[in-house]
């Protein structure tokens, strides 16, 4: 639940750091680290983009939420955003 509440504004200010493609894509690199890591590479095009991005935090909900006990939901948050915090890394590092 608390992803599809978070995704319209990470998407929307994910959209709004690439100023038209002359932004510095700061936020879009913090939310979304993976499409900003195969968009740099020529990989994925824009409408891969808007679908990812659209699903990415309800996605990163719904395999916490689906993990069962509480002990494997807090295991499979702690794995989402260490590699997460891992593709915003290389995304930012020169």
């Amino acid at each position: 639940m608390i992803g599809i509440l978070v995704t319209p504004v990470t998407f929307f200010l994910a959209i709004y750091s690439t100023g038209a493609g002359h932004g510095d894509y700061g936020y879009f690199g913090v939310f979304y680290p993976g499409l900003l890591l195969l968009m740099k590479r020529g990989v994925i095009g824009m409408g891969t983009i808007a679908v990812w991005g659209l699903t990415q935090f309800p996605a990163y909900g719904a395999i916490i939420g689906g993990s069962g006990s509480s002990r494997r939901a807090a295991l499979s948050a702690a794995l989402i955003f260490f590699v997460h915090l891992a593709a915003v890394w290389l995304c930012f590092w020169p």
